[in-house]
């Protein structure tokens, strides 16, 4: 995949490429699939409301021994990206973290698969897939 300059020109598969999401219409019913984009953006918001706006508060109150706490400026585009992936209903991370050297990290798993999106403290964005623990997939986009 060619090196992407701008997330918003991201597809799905380019940020959760093992989500399950294959963008057909569910059998039961659209409106079945309109709950499920539904739940997602809330999922994302979620995180953006009760995470990454708390730490650009305060991105101090993660700092610890040996812990780089990310700078507003790597918060700011933590939350960007989730705002892309909320408005494009993907699958939400089942929790933000900090990297613990400045950076964001999207962790998303159900069953035996595993996906984060880090996003470095230099601004670097990197997707990494694991199915039981191997690496399947691991690309940095920006």
């Amino acid at each position: 995949m060619t090196r992407l300059a701008d997330p918003t020109e991201w597809t799905s598969v380019d940020v959760f490429p093992h989500s399950g999401q294959t963008g057909a219409a569910v059998d039961d019913s659209l409106v079945a699939a309109a709950d499920h984009r539904t739940a997602n953006r809330k999922g994302w918001q979620r995180i953006i409301d009760s995470t990454l706006i708390e730490w650009g508060r305060d991105p101090s109150q993660l700092e610890d021994e040996d812990v780089t706490a990310p700078t507003q400026a790597v918060i700011a585009r933590a939350t960007r990206l989730a705002v892309i992936l909320r408005d494009n209903a993907l699958a939400p991370p089942n929790r933000a973290v900090t990297n613990g050297d400045g950076g964001v990290v999207f962790e998303r798993w159900e069953g035996p698969v595993f996906e984060q999106i880090e996003i470095a403290d230099d601004g670097a964005i990197t997707i990494t897939s694991t199915i039981d623990s191997e690496i399947v997939r691991s690309r940095r986009l920006i």
